[in-house]
């Protein structure tokens, strides 16, 4: 691997102010949107409301057929930050690498749009940043919060610390919480942008390709972002998908590792369904649990009591799957 990287943000006299040396922002915040138009407008404000100020705001519509676009055209009357920018190609890591494109800051916030930012995000992450110059990626804890945005639960994953991050790097288990992420964007550019043969797994993929260029990545064991839990986000299709382009990228890494060539999606399924029919077994059933699990917990953050049914045949089908994430996201957390 080659030498770890220093990173740093170029400075400001005042972090929350304006760089009156040039137009070029410090920071640009990515957020794709499609058919976002429920909760669009609050992601939006809660980004235009944060403390540091000199940012950008790109808005990436990847296909949408609401009324998320005149939002944004409204919004963008409103506050001169806020750009629209249109992808036709369909999958939001095209949508992403469009925004990557046209952002002009040193630094990425990424940003989803039915989340909420706290007001001092990006302001506690730069400056954990400046105090962290070989820190190329830092992450934030979150509140899990339903339609009406009732803290449901908690999200604290992450590495906090160089050691925990080595550990799960050399597991290729990078696990970070993709919308509260600010990255350098020029390593970004230079590792290849965010992978478009993962589906659902850009992210992931992403961050397992920084891990083996050597590139370190942190999380604040803050919650500084309010990460919406909807069942409108919750697809078995999605679901499969993502958890199959999870065990493809931690494939080609131990594959990398040894020498050999990647597979692709069509020939990694080969490779798996010649596998002992126990382990596809095993496999699917662990997977149900997780679709469950996901589709339980989308439920009950909209109010729904079936979802607890849900919960119970996740547990049913894999028992330590949702005692794990339950002890970790619900009981393990103090009150916001």
């Amino acid at each position: 691997m080659p030498d770890s990287h220093t990173v740093v943000p170029r400075e400001r006299d005042n972090l929350a102010g304006p760089d009156t040396a040039t137009s070029i922002p410090l920071l640009s915040v990515v957020m794709p949107v499609l058919n976002a138009e429920l909760y669009l407008r609050e992601a939006v404000e809660s980004v235009l409301d944060q403390s540091f100020t000199d940012f950008e705001l790109l808005v990436v519509d990847n296909g949408s057929t609401d009324a998320t676009m005149d939002i944004v055209s409204q919004l963008a009357e409103r506050d001169s930050r806020i750009t629209s920018l249109i992808c036709t190609e369909p999958g939001v890591a095209f949508a992403l690498n469009a925004g990557l494109d046209a952002s002009r800051g040193d630094w990425i916030a990424r940003m989803d749009a039915d989340d909420i930012a706290h007001p001092e995000r990006f302001e506690r992450q730069l400056s954990f940043l400046r105090q962290n110059p070989d820190t190329t990626l830092v992450s934030t804890h979150a509140w899990m919060v339903g339609p009406t945005g009732k803290v449901v639960g908690a999200s604290e994953f992450g590495p906090r610390s160089r050691t925990e991050f080595r550990d799960m790097a050399n597991r290729v288990d990078v696990r970070l919480l993709h919308p509260s992420v600010i990255f350098k964007r020029q390593v970004i550019i230079d590792v290849g942008k965010y992978p478009v043969d993962y589906p659902y797994s850009e992210d992931f993929a992403l961050w397992s390709r920084l891990a083996e260029s050597n590139y370190t990545m942190l999380t604040i064991p803050e919650k500084l972002l309010y990460y919406r839990v909807h069942d409108g986000s919750i697809g078995s299709a999605r679901i499969r998908q993502q958890t199959e382009s999870a065990a493809l990228v931690r494939e080609n890494v131990q594959r990398a590792r040894a020498g050999l060539p990647s597979l692709t999606l069509e020939s990694f399924r080969a490779q798996r369904n010649q596998q002992p029919y126990w382990r596809r077994i095993r496999r699917e059933i662990r997977l149900q649990s997780r679709i469950a699990y996901r589709r339980g917990g989308g439920l009950i953050s909209s109010g729904e009591r079936k979802g607890y049914l849900w919960l119970l045949a996740s547990a049913l089908l894999w028992p330590p799957l949702p005692i794990q994430r339950l002890r970790r996201q619900v009981f393990g957390r103090a009150k916001p």
